[in-house]
Order: C-alpha cells, then structure tokens, then sequence
C-alpha cells in the first residue's frame, strides 16, 4: 500500500513539475496572440467589480422598452472603467452642452444607437451625442442608445414615442459595425420563434460556462497555461460554431462566410425599407452613422485576434460591415455618414477603445466627434 501511495505522489509529482516548467516557459517566451490575451485580461484598474448592465432601472409599455426610468442613474463598472450615467427627464442618457442654448418649442434631435452611442465606461459630457450637440443648438439632443439594442429595437422605440417627444424632424442612428448584424439576426429570430429564441450559435453549456468562470476569476485567470490550453480547446469549437466564440465582427468580415453575409445584407435592408416608410409616414429626416470596431481600426488588434481565433488574415475584409450598410442605403433617401477611415488616420499611438471592453474611451469619441462633425453638421443644417 506505501508503494503504491508513493507511485501515486510520484506521478503526481512529476505531472505538477511538467506544468510549472510550462507555466515557466510560457511566462519567459510566450507567443505574441498570449501576450495580447493577457494584457487583455489584466487591463491597469482600481475597479474591482464587474458588470455594466446590473440594476439599470427600466420603464415598459405593453411588456415592451419604454425608456430608461427618468431622473434614475447608475453606475457604469467593470475591469477598466468606472462612471456614472444620469437618466434626463425624456428617458435617455443625459447630454451635456455648456455653451448650447435650448429652445423649448424646438423638436428635439434624437440620437438612437447600442451601447457604443450610450457611452459605456464614460461619463455623461463624454458620450458622442454630448460631444455633438452644439451642432443641433438651439435644438435640443436626446440621447436615446440603448445598450445591447438594434436598428429594429430603435424604431420600435421611434414609433412607440414620436409624437410623444414632440415630433423630431432629425433622427441619428449610431449603429456599431460590431455587432448591428448579430443583433439583428437575434431579433429576426425572436420575431419568428418568440423571446426564448436565440442565435443557433449561442454558447452554452458546461464549456461556455467553464471559460466564462477562468475568464473572471481573479487567481486562474492569471495562470498563463490555463489561457494556453483555453486558445486552443476555444479554436478546436469554434471551427464548428465561430459566431458564438470569436468577436462578433469576424463572421462579417470573413469572406468565405457569404452565407453570413447575405443574411446580414437581408436583415440590414429589410430594417431600412421599414426606416424608409416611417420617414413617410412621420416626415422626418434620418441618417446612419457607422460606428467601427476596434478590429477595423488597430492592425495590431487586429493580428492578435487572427492568431486567437485561428484565422488568416488573407481570409479577411474588414471593410465588408462597412459595404453592407453601403450597399442597403444605396438609392435611399437615409444618409450615410461612415467615418471609418478618419478615426483609423488618427488612430496611431491613441488608445481610442478600451483593451478588454472595447468600447470607445473618453478619447475615442473625441476623435470620432471630430470625425463627424463637419458632415454631421451639414446634415442637421439641411
């Protein structure tokens, strides 16, 4: 029995060596796609909860979003950041203008948009719609992004409140380049199969639930051969189901995913013909804002999250979420207004997304504001 007992420490011994001298060796020279994850998981934060979303309190009509209950806040918190958001007297996120004088009788400007237009991780006075809206003075804006939301749920929400606030002759849709076309994929099948429906890709299960766990502990999250191990048991899944298991964006920009892209380019126009009847309809002025995602913008994030995937950059277009909106507003009276290619031009040494939400920081929108606002404003004088 001793002998065996002390075979049994042995191997032990011997199985606990192997992966210290791993953990070691991956410490010392680990590959670039690690170095990246890392860093990515350890972002330079005093903030030690996690969750953006909890608590935020809500109003509904017919069992539906209504608006975020006015004169509430809450806080905005995880890994990197730490705000506040203050919930103004229409429901939406509070704007910030020092030098804009509102009139009263004047219809408002309404931005719509997901959680990129909200402002996750920033303060009020730092979000896009903040940052622009001298150019709608003396109109006020209204900033109406709702996080996690799509162009359906935004003119679900137009419809339902129109004429509620006041008739806005101006309607802004920030829409991310990220995830539009996820969401609205999701919500096309909701409207098939009802609320329980989901994306056939959603991750679940005992796996999902695993990698969510290291993910946010705070001791194995650290450990260099778990995030080794995870990179490739992740890659071995997600070459049956990549939409659940790599960034959003990449099943857009895949170019040997068509199947995606014409789904995509399907659910975007059918969105914008709706769009189009209800500028009919209510007489109304709209345009489109694309938003990018980080991978759009940094080739440095961008290699990082081919190598983790199990992509090739040969595979890649990263302008294709770009041209499927282009394609849908081709021939309609919507304007497009994409500023892609200024935010990557003044991208270079500016953190302009945090590492690990990768949403825009307080820097990011300043840049994008500045990208905006010369076409922004002429379409608001119009």
């Amino acid at each position: 029995m001793k002998r065996l007992l002390s075979q049994v420490f042995a191997i032990l011994f011997a199985i606990l060596l192997t992966l210290s001298l791993f953990e070691i060796a991956l410490r010392i020279r680990p590959p670039g796609w690690l170095v990246y994850r890392m860093a990515k998981l350890h972002p330079s934060s005093d903030v030690t909860g996690f969750g953006s979303d909890v608590n935020w309190k809500v109003d509904r009509k017919n069992g539906k979003f209504w608006r975020f209950t006015p004169g509430s806040s809450f806080d905005v918190v995880n890994y990197e950041f730490n705000a506040k958001a203050h919930i103004d007297a229409f429901g939406g996120r509070r704007t910030v203008c020092d030098t804009c004088e509102i009139a009263e009788t004047l219809p408002p400007v309404v931005f719509f948009g997901d959680s990129f237009t909200f402002g996750i991780g920033i303060e009020d006075d730092e979000t896009i719609p903040s940052r622009l809206a001298n150019l709608a003075s003396p109109h006020r804006v209204l900033n109406l992004a709702i996080p996690g939301s799509s162009l359906k749920r935004h003119l679900d929400i137009l419809e339902m409140r129109h004429e509620e606030l006041g008739g806005p002759q101006k309607y802004i849709f920030a829409l991310s380049l990220n995830q539009e076309f996820a969401d609205l994929i999701k919500d096309k099948e909701e409207t098939i199969s009802g609320p329980a429906g989901q994306l056939p890709s959603s991750p679940e299960g005992l796996i999902w639930t695993v990698n969510n766990f290291v993910y946010h502990n705070a001791i194995l999250k650290r450990v260099y051969l778990l995030q080794f191990v995870r990179h490739f048991a992740l890659r071995a899944i997600a070459r049956k189901d990549p939409e659940g298991l790599v960034s959003a964006i990449f099943p857009v920009i895949d170019m040997t995913n068509t199947a995606y892209h014409k789904l995509s380019q399907s659910v975007f126009d059918e969105q914008i013909e709706r769009l189009e009847n209800l500028k009919r309809k209510y007489n109304f002025d709209a345009a489109i804002v694309a938003l990018p995602n980080v991978s759009q913008i940094d080739p440095a994030v961008l290699e990082h999250q081919v190598s983790e995937y199990g992509y090739r950059l040969e595979m890649l277009d990263v302008s294709m979420p770009n041209k499927i909106f282009a394609k849908g507003l081709a021939n309609r009276s919507i304007r497009l207004i994409d500023p892609t290619d200024c935010i990557r031009q003044h991208s270079v040494g500016k953190n302009l997304y945090f590492m690990q939400d990768q949403h825009f920081t307080a820097l990011g929108t300043r840049v994008v504001a500045d990208c905006l606002r010369h076409d922004l404003g002429e379409y608001l004088k119009n």
